[in-house]
């Protein structure tokens, strides 16, 4: 009877011995996996990290951009005004030297258009 019974235990051992070292093989590979797993995991975090400082600097160059947009409209319209004043004055500068001219020959003809003036109020 106990001879049997080592044949038996003989047996089931056969066959569960192999699965003794699968389970150590796999539990190797489960240890090694969840080490790659961790490493990744903080991989994960530090580029989300960095995207998120990413978005953030996109977002201020974005509004950045709108501002610097806006300025230059800002600045094009000033200058459009600026070309139109200075043309309108151009105009404006020849009109006063023709009237600086007539002045200048009415000057010399002021003493005479006085006494004239005065002869008729007398």
């Amino acid at each position: 009877m106990w001879v049997l019974a080592i044949l038996s235990y003989y047996e089931v051992a056969k066959d569960v011995q192999p699965l003794r070292e699968r389970v150590k093989e796999m539990q190797k590979a489960q240890m090694k996996t969840e080490a790659e797993l961790s490493e990744l995991s903080e991989l994960i975090k530090f580029l989300d990290k960095e995207l998120k400082v990413l978005k953030y600097s996109y977002q201020q160059a974005k509004e950045d951009l709108a501002n610097l947009q806006e300025q230059a409209g800002q600045m094009e319209k000033r200058i459009t005004a600026a070309s139109t004043l200075i043309g309108g004055l151009v105009g404006e500068k020849s009109r006063w030297n023709t009237d600086l001219t007539e002045l200048g020959s009415s000057r010399s003809m002021i003493v005479g258009n006085s006494l004239l003036a005065a002869s008729f109020l007398t």
